[in-house]
């Protein structure tokens, strides 16, 4: 099949279990390991427990090439991580730059208006840059709401398979190995972060937390 690292392979293998997990939920196999492991959480956030079977260990291992592959549809934006996962199109998962630091567990629902049908424009060009911004506000919401769904964008059909996957993988790898000398980069802002960890203590709506940054 012209798989040359079993190690990829193998992660692009468990990869495909955990697809499953995810666009069949009501399979034997779904429902037993979410009863065992994330019984009231989902799959993205299922922990691994110590007492955790060899099977549950390796789809977990398959799970990290999902969070990079997938890219998530807008829904009612309560699961996507703005800055964690891959919904702007361009824009890997984990790379999403804003002006200013951002907690991981803030997700996508915060950009958007009360009724969630949406983008709060105002908001999401203080995130944002203005390129960045121009994507986002052009990235559609669901009419109809409801939960926010994955896609494979690696597939023609938008579906997963193990040698788009296997490919993505040494993509990356070849990407990386090019680029060895460059250097992530945080937030375009240079803020002091004890001052934003406790503005997000704040309860408080976004279009608020977004002046008390702007008075800065």
């Amino acid at each position: 099949m012209g798989f040359r690292d079993l190690v990829i392979f193998n992660q692009a293998m468990l990869a495909r279990q955990g697809w499953r997990i995810l666009t069949d939920p009501n399979s034997l196999c779904s429902r037993v390991l979410k009863g065992r492991y994330f019984l009231d959480s989902d799959f993205w956030s299922a922990p691994k427990p110590r007492s955790a079977s060899f099977t549950w260990r390796s789809i977990l291992f398959g799970r990290e090439l999902l969070k990079k592959g997938v890219r998530w549809a807008v829904g009612d934006g309560s699961t996507i991580k703005i800055t964690k996962d891959k919904w702007i199109p361009g824009v890997q998962a984990g790379m999403v730059n804003t002006r200013f630091p951002i907690p991981d567990d803030v997700t996508v629902d915060w950009l958007m208006n009360p009724e969630r049908n949406a983008w709060d424009e105002e908001i999401v060009k203080a995130v944002f840059n203005d390129d960045i911004a121009r994507e986002v506000l052009q990235v559609p919401i669901s009419r109809h709401g409801g939960e926010d769904f994955v896609s494979w964008p690696h597939d023609k059909r938008g579906l997963f398979t193990v040698r788009s996957a296997y490919n993505l993988v040494r993509s990356n790898l070849f990407v990386v190995a090019q680029s060895s000398n460059g250097r992530g980069q945080h937030s375009g802002a240079n803020v002091d972060s004890q001052f934003w960890k406790a503005l997000w203590t704040i309860n408080a709506p976004g279009k608020m937390l977004i002046h008390l940054w702007r008075s800065v």
